[in-house]
């Protein structure tokens, strides 16, 4: 008995299968219009000029032909208008129906593009296309564990190569890396990172990516002894010392840089024009460390001067 199905099942599966065959070729043989959506862009404008703003990414089209022929441009080909114009030397508008000869659709389709629906002109903003280097800025945040600091970031080369419209070229200041967070860091370590384009459709980067290296130390605090204290702004007339000479500084910082710091690299001074008065007695020091130095005490606070006219 089902053998019997078997062998009856297998000639209707048969003539149902040709028949759709048959319905297919038959109903995708007569003609047809419909839309589609392509690509567009413009790959080539006069030499040394860009576009200033993007234009649309697609365009719609209506287009006649058989069915047979539209599956076939939708399923098995890869259709494109990539619009030549080294014509273009500044901003103008064009009508996309005078520029079919770009449309990349396989003449042996036997297509035909009755017309085009969206957009059917475009606004070319054209401008001056520059190449220039632009240094590299870290987008992000660095959280240390308690005691540390992050003291430098630094990149594998100083700037990076970008390209595009020179009115936006010009405003930029910096390239960003990608954002990125590190938490809970107590060691210098390296990371690849992205860069940003401001623009992404109009401003390119090379390269687009950049290892990045972030040096982190302990925090640690030392004293400093004999730092001259140097008087600026002194009248030619007159000659003046403080009493004492020099002074200690308790400073505080990353370990590494604390630690080679020496005394002749932290300016101790006092501005004779802008803080002497004959009444005063005692005058405060300004202080200035490197960077990535912070000071909290120093000894003496304050300093006599001596003053005197030369012979």
């Amino acid at each position: 008995m089902k053998r019997r199905i078997r062998k009856s099942i297998k000639p209707i599966i048969g003539s149902i299968f040709l028949s759709i065959v048959l319905w297919f070729m038959v109903t995708t043989s007569k003609e047809y219009t419909t839309q589609i959506k392509v690509p567009l862009e413009v790959s080539r404008l006069a030499k040394g000029k860009t576009l200033l703003k993007p234009i649309s990414s697609e365009v719609t089209l209506e287009i006649r032909g058989t069915g047979q022929s539209i599956i076939a441009l939708l399923y098995l080909y890869e259709s494109s208008f990539k619009l030549e114009l080294p014509q273009v030397t500044k901003s103008a508008k064009i009508t996309l129906a005078d520029y079919l000869v770009f449309l990349d659709i396989p003449s042996r389709l036997g297509l035909e593009v009755v017309e085009i629906l969206e957009p059917k002109t475009i606004d070319l903003l054209v401008d001056d296309f520059i190449v220039t280097g632009k240094p590299i800025q870290f987008s992000g945040q660095i959280d240390t564990e308690p005691g540390y600091i992050v003291l430098d970031t630094s990149y594998s080369q100083d700037s990076v190569q970008i390209s595009g419209p020179k009115s936006i070229v010009d405003t930029i200041n910096h390239i960003s890396t990608e954002p990125s967070i590190y938490e809970n860091q107590k060691y210098a370590f390296s990371n690849r990172l992205k860069l940003e384009s401001p623009v992404p459709d109009l401003i390119k980067i090379f390269p687009n990516e950049i290892d990045v290296q972030f040096e982190i130390q302990r925090i640690i605090e030392r004293v400093v002894y004999d730092i001259p204290v140097r008087i600026k702004n002194i009248p030619k007339d007159l000659l003046v010392e403080s009493i004492p000479f020099s002074l200690s500084l308790r400073i505080k910082g990353g370990e590494k840089n604390v630690e080679k710091l020496n005394s002749d690299e932290i300016l101790a001074e006092i501005d004779f024009k802008l803080q002497y008065k004959p009444e005063q007695t005692e005058y405060p020091v300004i202080i200035k460390t490197p960077p990535e130095i912070s000071w909290l005490e120093s000894s003496p606070k304050t300093f006599k001067l001596t003053v005197k006219r030369k012979q």
